[in-house]
């Protein structure tokens, strides 16, 4: 079997025009990767930055970026079935599976919130934290966008207001998240 490896490994350089030998030599002086330097853990584990000094702030923070997590996995999924040119039955019925359990992931998940911080801190560091809000997730935004057609994400009393055959300007102007914008006072700016 290792002759065969090394016959494949090759044949695979020489088609990219390398030197397989190169390669190969290379192996010596490289460090296998462990778990903790390919998922990058020092860095997941140094993005809770809380900005109060109750406890269960930590728990938020963790919930929110475990679910922005899950988006982004949904977002790959839906990215591969719109996109994916020989998109086939078998395909579609796996990405459909791991799509339903990464939506049972997220509503199971809620119970972190629910059941897992003091509500009495919960509002009071939520202050703290002033605009900001998880309605202004992009990943959202964007799995909605890829999950429907943009009619369907504009109000319909709004659908009224949009030409006869609407572009894509017109229907971001009357999307149904722009009614929900809130004003920076000191700045006197939509976000």
């Amino acid at each position: 079997m290792s002759d065969d490896i090394i016959k494949q490994l090759k044949k695979k350089y020489t088609d990219l025009g390398e030197n397989h030998l190169h390669y190969l030599s290379g192996l010596f002086h490289s460090k296998p990767i462990t778990y903790w330097d390919y998922v990058e853990v020092d860095t997941l584990l140094s993005l809770q930055k809380p900005r109060t000094d109750f406890k269960d702030e930590t728990v938020f923070i963790i919930y929110h970026q475990v679910t922005e997590l899950v988006l982004k996995l949904m977002i790959h999924e839906i990215k591969q079935i719109v996109f994916e040119e020989n998109l086939n039955e078998p395909i579609f019925k796996d990405k459909l599976k791991r799509l339903i359990r990464y939506t049972e992931m997220l509503i199971t998940s809620f119970d972190v919130m629910k059941d897992g911080m003091s509500y009495e801190d919960y509002n009071k560091f939520r202050l703290s934290l002033t605009p900001a809000s998880g309605f202004q997730s992009a990943q959202f935004r964007f799995l909605e966008i890829y999950c429907t057609p943009l009619i369907n994400l504009v109000h319909q009393k709004k659908q009224k207001l949009l030409p006869d055959k609407p572009n894509i300007d017109d229907f971001f102007e009357h999307i149904y998240w722009r009614a929900k914008q809130v004003t920076i006072p000191k700045m006197a700016q939509k976000r």
